[in-house]
């Protein structure tokens, strides 16, 4: 796969993700992609997981619109927020950084993106603040 391909493929993934979250749609992210394992701890499902990030997500939102009196959402994605890395060994690793209304959070989306045998690509990600 030429780094070209790779980027096309690696957006199109990534624009996925982003915009389940973005539109709450936790329950197809595993559609798209998997959470880190450090999300599922004690034996959880990768679904069991993902629930375990849309509570912390929507909990951390909350918690600023709160502390700050406005609102926070994930915005949908933005090409601009997304740092992809170069395809070395048949794998990246990537950023993306939410925003909210324009407004870069306080965290960002770590990504490993590989290429796998057959040409198509699978996505982990994890949350870094």
């Amino acid at each position: 796969m030429t780094q070209i391909e790779f980027e096309t493929k690696a957006k199109s993934l990534v624009r996925t993700l982003i915009n389940y979250i973005s539109c709450n749609e936790f329950s197809e992210i595993a559609k798209v992609a998997k959470i880190d394992s450090s999300w599922c701890s004690d034996g959880k499902t990768q679904e069991e997981g993902i629930k375990s990030f849309e509570e912390w997500i929507k909990g951390q939102l909350q918690l600023w619109a709160e502390d700050y009196g406005k609102d926070y959402v994930i915005d949908s994605y933005n090409e601009n927020k997304f740092n992809l890395g170069i395809l070395k060994n048949n794998r990246s690793f990537s950023e993306y950084t939410p925003t909210s209304y324009g407004e870069d959070l306080d965290f960002w989306f770590e990504l490993d993106i590989k290429v796998n045998e057959d040409n198509n690509l699978s996505l982990c990600f994890n949350v870094n603040i």
